[in-house]
């Protein structure tokens, strides 16, 4: 009981921490990010490298979702610009659990045992009254400082489930590639944040009981999890709106998708290979990968994922015909 009791204390700093940080990083960004997303982007690769620039600034791919949706739906991006905006947002979001993997890590200088100075300073600075930008940093290092802090706590509180025999019952359960990606993607629905799905799961790696083809089917299951954000965001929306989320989660349940097929294939050929623990650098490896390759990948069907007619990208452009050009939005 006790150590529930620690990892929900650890869980709730954790969720605390990010959302501190993300939310100064954004009021750091203010209006810019807006201005930029709808001033830059006059190609695929701009709008894509923005939307990747855009969620590592903010630690949030939820955040820049919401955002597009709403500057779509006001006209302010064609849907083939919201589309590579958002493939873009996907990849730039694999920063964040490397963030998480910092906290595994030991040392007299290290990310980790660094962060009670950090959130020392930040306190510091809002004590004394910082302001206007000042403040925001000021909330951001709070917010990392605790962020990490509740990691470890989290950590720390689940070593000692690898001796529990009902969590290995847990983890033979999720065992189906299937299974671990749908029960991954209602959970993340559930608690609506991929990033916190997955600083969940890193945490739990601390056991070295998760095998990797669980912890890939899970990493799946989460990014079409977070999709649910946007969904709701666009329900009573407009044509636009509704075009948008649903690209968003046809991207995301397609590259999951072939990924149980191909997570399948792998465990009948080298099951071995699969069954090995996985840490938290796997965890944050597998991520990238996913979204990497996703995005690599359904790259060129971007104009017909989001609604395009015979797969062109008018709609890229609000003012102009042609595809990219100098009216575009």
């Amino acid at each position: 009981m006790r150590a529930v009791m620690e990892f929900c204390g650890g869980l709730a700093a954790f969720i605390f921490g990010m959302r501190t940080l993300s939310g100064a990083l954004s009021l750091l960004a203010g209006g810019r990010a807006e201005r930029i997303l709808s001033g830059l982007t006059k190609s695929p690769l701009r709008a894509g490298l923005l939307g990747a620039a855009a969620s590592a600034a903010v630690q949030s791919s939820s955040a820049v979702t919401l955002l597009v949706i709403g500057m779509a739906e006001a006209g302010g991006l064609g849907l083939a610009a919201a589309g590579y905006i958002l493939l873009g947002a996907n990849v730039g979001t694999t920063v964040t659990p490397w963030l998480f993997s910092l906290a595994g890590i030991r040392g007299a200088v290290s990310p980790a045992s660094l962060a009670p100075a950090v959130a020392l300073l930040g306190a510091g600075l809002l004590i004394l009254g910082a302001k206007g930008r000042k403040k925001s940093l000021a909330e951001a290092a709070c917010g990392f400082g605790v962020l990490m802090l509740g990691m470890e706590r989290m950590q720390a509180a689940v070593a000692p489930l690898r001796e529990l025999p009902e969590f290995a019952g847990a983890v033979e359960l999720l065992a189906s590639p299937a299974l671990a990606a749908a029960a991954a993607a209602l959970f993340t629905a559930l608690i609506q944040s991929s990033t916190a799905s997955i600083g969940i799961l890193q945490a739990l790696s601390r056991t070295g009981m998760l095998p990797l083809g669980t912890v890939i089917a899970v990493v799946l299951g989460q990014n079409v999890g977070t999709c649910i954000t946007g969904e709701l965001s666009a329900l009573g929306g407009g044509r636009a709106a509704r075009a948008v989320a649903r690209f968003n989660l046809r991207i995301n349940v397609i590259g999951a998708a072939a990924g149980v097929v191909l997570l399948y294939a792998v465990r009948a050929l080298w099951g071995g290979w699969l069954s090995r623990p996985a840490g938290a650098a796997d965890i944050a490896l597998c991520h990238s990968l996913f979204n990497i390759l996703s995005a690599v990948l359904l790259w060129p069907a971007v104009p017909l994922l989001v609604g395009e007619k015979k797969g062109k990208c008018r709609n890229f452009c609000r003012r102009s015909p042609r595809p990219w050009g100098k009216d575009v939005l």
